[in-house]
């Protein structure tokens, strides 16, 4: 993998209109097309998230999630490579008939104040592909 193009393939993103979006659970796969504004010319990514092992969206921080606004569009306020985050974890007080599931995302997007997280073996931006393999997820 090449840690500084990534970076900078990624820092190009910010600040981008998210056009599509789609994601194919059978086939593991996040995609989207995210447009970028430079100098009053629009430009198009296409960006693919490959073995998709687990995403987490939250909208808004603490309680503002459960009054979050609809939007007309949902701006890219960052995207980063992050090799790990701490671990997402859950377990069910209902049930122990539904097993604990602990994630560790290594991709986090910000949406507006919203926020993505994905755990991804690789990503494609604009037919470069990155293979960044899977974190380490804490713990194991």
């Amino acid at each position: 993998m090449e840690p500084e193009l990534l970076a900078d393939s990624l820092n190009r993103l910010w600040d981008g209109t998210i056009e599509e979006f789609d994601i194919d659970l059978c086939s593991h796969i996040i995609s989207m097309l995210i447009s970028v504004n430079y100098g009053g010319e629009e430009s198009p990514h296409k960006v693919v998230f490959e073995n998709v092992a687990s995403f987490y969206y939250v909208a808004e921080d603490g309680t503002f999630r459960f009054d979050s606004p609809t939007w007309e569009r949902a701006e890219l306020t960052e995207i980063v490579f992050a090799d790990g985050t701490d671990s997402i974890r859950h377990t069910s007080k209902q049930s122990r008939k539904v097993p604990e599931y602990t994630t560790s995302a290594n991709f986090v997007l910000g949406i507006w104040s919203s926020v993505l997280f994905i755990e991804a073996k690789s990503i494609t931006i604009d037919g470069k592909r990155f293979e960044v393999g899977y974190p380490r997820t804490p713990g194991s």
